[in-house]
């Protein structure tokens, strides 16, 4: 069973702080983003965190970012933490169409 990890107030500032400075690079140059989904403890990604990720991503565009890309792939081999696991191939293809629907000028890829 998961139980909550306390909120690491240092690690959410460094987290926005790096959202920032990804905002502002993004209104100078094309970024590539990319994200890597995995199962943690046997869960992958709640609708609420791709909601997120793909909301960021829609923000980021709608403040004057430039996205040249973004690509989204799964863990491709047993990683070294056991908590960690390879999700099935079929979800990062299905968030790929999910954020291509929702930024349909951008190149989605592997």
């Amino acid at each position: 069973m998961l139980t909550e990890q306390p909120l690491d107030h240092r690690r959410l500032w460094a987290a926005q702080r790096d959202v920032a400075h990804l905002r502002l690079l993004g209104q100078t140059q094309p970024l590539v983003i990319q994200s890597r989904f995995m199962c943690l403890h046997g869960a992958g990604p709640t609708i609420t965190e791709i909601d997120g990720c793909i909301g960021w991503l829609v923000d980021l565009r709608a403040q004057g970012g430039q996205s040249a890309r973004v690509q989204i792939y799964g863990v491709a081999r047993p990683p070294a933490e056991r908590h960690v696991v390879m999700s099935p191939p079929t979800e990062p293809k299905a968030l790929r169409v999910r954020v291509a629907a929702a930024l349909p000028d951008v190149l989605v890829e592997r």
